[in-house]
């Protein structure tokens, strides 16, 4: 589905008198003022004309966000557009499948903060189970040591009812004599 498009004409003014000419999207014109008047430029649009192209709102958000979205709360592409629906309401595009957008935007979009954040928390867990593991071996060594103790103390006879190991009371001396 072909749907008529404007595209812009722009020239970027950047410091020491620098004009770099480009051709964008009218929709990455906000993008485009916002991420140069923080740098002191100024985008100026020279000259605009309409194209023919397969481009519904859905498109026109992924290569939004995979030319300016940066990791974060501050991303400039996402304060202008959340979602397609905010570029299908302000130019008039087409919604498109939101399903396949959301689908890529699960594979195409790299967060690095979150990937650290799980490599973080990767390392944290493994570490929590080594010394867990270490504990647990620790204690058993420990048991072990201890069932030994009992095992060589019970071969005397000996037990907590009578410490003597013989049955006469404790006195240690045989019954017979």
């Amino acid at each position: 589905m072909s749907t008529t498009i404007t595209k812009l004409k722009v020239l970027v003014d950047r410091e020491g008198g620098i004009k770099i000419p480009t051709e964008i999207f009218e929709w990455e014109l906000p993008i485009l003022e916002d991420i140069h008047a923080a740098e002191g430029s100024l985008v100026q649009e020279i000259d605009s004309y309409q194209i023919s192209a397969d481009i519904d709102a859905v498109r026109a958000h992924e290569m939004i966000m995979s030319k300016y979205d940066q990791a974060g709360p501050n991303s400039i592409a996402r304060n202008h557009y959340r979602s397609p629906r905010d570029i299908a309401r302000k130019y008039g595009l087409p919604m498109g499948d939101l399903d396949h957008q959301r689908a890529q935007s699960h594979v195409s979009t790299p967060n690095p903060a979150r990937e650290k954040f799980l490599a973080e928390q990767s390392s944290r867990i493994a570490a929590q189970e080594a010394a867990q593991q270490a504990e647990d071996d620790e204690g058993a060594e420990i048991d072990a040591g201890e069932s030994d103790k009992q095992f060589a103390g019970t071969s005397t006879g000996a037990s907590a009812s009578d410490p003597g190991g013989d049955s006469d009371g404790g006195s240690g001396e045989d019954a017979a004599a």
